[in-house]
C-alpha cells in the first residue's frame, strides 16, 4: 500500500467509482484499488499494491480510469505523479 497527499482533490471519489467499474463491472466504491480519505492538509491518496483489486494502472485501457476521468486538472496532475512517479 503506497498513500500520498493530493493537492488540488476535492474527494469526489470518481476515482474510486471507476477503478471499482474496472475491477468488477460495476460502479461502486467497494473493489477498487485508489481509496481518498481526508486528512488535517486535505486528502490523501492510498493505492492498493496487493490483493484482488490492487492498482494495476488499467492495462487495458489507453490510460488509467482514474486520471482520465479525474475533474479538475490539479487533482488529475497530483493522482498522475502519485501513480506515475
Amino acid at each position: 500500500m503506497e498513500k500520498q497527499q493530493l493537492e488540488g482533490c476535492v474527494h469526489c471519489r470518481i476515482c474510486e467509482m471507476v477503478c471499482t467499474l474496472h475491477h468488477t463491472g460495476a460502479f461502486g466504491y467497494e473493489g477498487s484499488g485508489i481509496h481518498i480519505e481526508e486528512n488535517d492538509n486535505g486528502y490523501a491518496a492510498i493505492r492498493l499494491t496487493e490483493g484482488d483489486c490492487a492498482c494495476d494502472f488499467c492495462v487495458t485501457e489507453e490510460e488509467p480510469l482514474c486520471l482520465r476521468y479525474c475533474p479538475k486538472m490539479k487533482g488529475r496532475d497530483a493522482l498522475k505523479a502519485f501513480l506515475f512517479g
